[in-house]
């Protein structure tokens, strides 16, 4: 086996998240929660003023494909998300 499934997981500290965030996004927040996986690593940013993002560390053993295709969902959700904010 190969790929994912024997890849170590990411393990980046907590104290490391906000600066990989900045450097990589420009976005200035710090780590309000863990979420926890076992094959990659995702964290809930809170900044200043109270915007929030979601900062994933995949797995470099995970395929280029798979991650688009999880990106692609997460856009999904955040664009069905708003549209119902905005219908109130």
């Amino acid at each position: 086996l190969t790929g994912v499934l024997t890849a170590d997981p990411p393990r980046f500290d907590d104290a490391d998240v906000p600066g990989l965030a900045r450097e990589t996004f420009g976005f200035e927040g710090e780590v309000e929660r863990r979420f926890e996986s076992e094959r990659d690593q995702n964290f809930l940013l809170r900044g200043p003023d109270g915007d929030a993002r979601i900062f994933k560390i995949s797995n470099a053993g995970e395929r280029l494909d798979v991650l688009d295709m999880e990106v692609g969902a997460a856009l999904h959700a955040l664009r069905h998300h708003r549209r119902r904010r905005a219908r109130g």
